[in-house]
């Protein structure tokens, strides 16, 4: 894993993450840093990595954060829409760059529920304590969701960022 990989999500947008759970907490994030920053009931680092979407721990309608490490977006992506797939009635939010034009972020965008692009450019928090931002981020970024609940998603993330849903064609 690339050292950039290790960013953590600002805790302000695990606030909002976790606004967006019907208890108000994280079920799984299946690549957090060591310490489950997230606070994430189940969780996998990378010294105890991810199992196939079907091994991992499941509740319905848990919700599961994803800032993957972005040296590898395809895969992850991939990894939330098997996990989704499987497990129709969770919540999913995965956090990433909104890179447009990517195979992707195009997986990703055209199969969720609802997207939020952030309205700001987040400061990552670094890896190493004291976790301090991490400063010159040169993406925006982007949340999708995946689940039922796409108006509360909306709800909790419309002073921060642009929602939009996809269009059934």
């Amino acid at each position: 894993m690339k050292l950039k990989d290790g960013y953590r999500s600002p805790e302000w947008v695990l606030d909002l993450v976790r606004k967006c759970s019907d208890d108000g907490s994280i079920f799984l994030d299946p690549c957090t840093n060591e310490d489950n920053n997230t606070k994430a009931t189940h969780y996998y680092t990378s010294k105890n990595p991810t199992p196939n979407p079907w091994d991992c721990p499941y509740k319905p309608g848990g919700l599961v954060y994803q800032n993957h490490p972005y040296s590898d977006n395809l895969t992850w992506a991939r990894h939330a829409l098997d996990y989704v797939r499987l497990r129709r009635d969770c919540e999913y939010i995965v956090l990433a760059n909104a890179s447009a034009g990517t195979r992707w972020y195009g997986l990703l965008t055209d199969n969720c529920d609802a997207l939020a692009t952030l309205n700001k450019r987040l400061a990552f928090r670094d890896y190493k304590p004291p976790h301090d931002p991490v400063a010159g981020n040169q993406w925006g970024t982007a949340l999708w969701y995946f689940g039922k609940n796409r108006q509360r998603f909306a709800r909790v993330f419309r002073n921060s960022a642009s929602i939009t849903a996809p269009l059934i064609v």
